[in-house]
């Protein structure tokens, strides 16, 4: 499969529009940063039958607060997209840590959210990172390219994704895209993102909640994104009440 990966440098880009199988949008760096277009570009994505990915860039502060601040931006999109930790030197305060620091990230973001997080990073640090699932980033030149079916040095290393040019040339857009190859398939990607099991879960909670009424006026559809975040709002609502019962319970118990 062929891929874009975009970040706010592409700000008037189509995704929908430039030619490819999957993007990969940044959505976060840091704990302050949150790219102001990759929501518009996620949606515009999904509705239009490509795969997703939201990337967050790592300026190496505290791991905790910065998957956090990922995982609270694009909650919304988990099950639908794969996530990705961004892992490069610039703006990076603990660059020189490598497995120390994306390793306990990437395994918070797994535990929080059920879905395999895949690592960005360039091939020089590539064997310094133990994660399973790679998106190596090589370039040969900075000549422009189209997608390319077997880029420079390709097997030289596994990975899942391979990043081959920064300058891309791609119909639908008309400046330098990064491009790249991806080596899963469609329903390995899927299986990454977690899709099945949330899936899973959302319908049997859409069978417990059928006879709710319906906020989007459109139906139960699995694939309509504003129903799929009325149900995490209305569960988070029965968790919340739920929560408090037991603490009404407790406290009987206790007299």
């Amino acid at each position: 499969m062929n891929g874009i990966d975009i970040s706010s440098w592409q700000a008037g880009i189509r995704p929908s529009q430039v030619e490819g199988d999957f993007v990969i949008v940044k959505a976060t760096e840091g704990t302050n940063y949150v790219n102001p277009y990759w929501r518009e570009w996620a949606d515009e994505v999904l509705a239009s039958g490509k795969l997703l990915g939201l990337y967050h860039y790592a300026d190496g502060l505290d791991i905790i607060s910065e998957a956090d601040f990922f995982l609270n931006e694009v909650r919304d999109y988990i099950g639908q997209a794969l996530l990705v930790l961004d892992w490069e030197s610039g703006g990076n305060y603990s660059f020189g840590a490598h497995d120390g620091w994306t390793t306990p990230w990437l395994n918070y973001v797994l535990n929080e959210t059920g879905s395999m997080p895949m690592l960005y990073l360039s091939a020089s640090i590539a064997y310094a990172n133990s994660w399973p699932h790679k998106w190596i980033a090589q370039y040969p030149d900075y000549t422009p390219t189209y997608y390319q079916d077997h880029p420079w040095n390709e097997g030289a290393y596994e990975c899942d994704i391979r990043q081959y040019s920064s300058v891309g040339r791609i119909p639908g857009y008309g400046g330098n895209l990064d491009i790249n190859k991806a080596y899963i398939t469609e329903d390995e990607w899927w299986a990454l993102v977690g899709k099945e099991d949330f899936m899973a879960n959302a319908q049997e909670i859409i069978d417990i909640l059928k006879d709710t009424s319906d906020p989007t006026g459109r139906g139960m559809h699995l694939t309509d994104h504003d129903h799929i975040k009325w149900i995490a709002a209305v569960c988070k609502d029965i968790s919340a009440k739920l929560d408090e019962l037991q603490k009404k319970i407790d406290a009987l118990e206790a007299k």
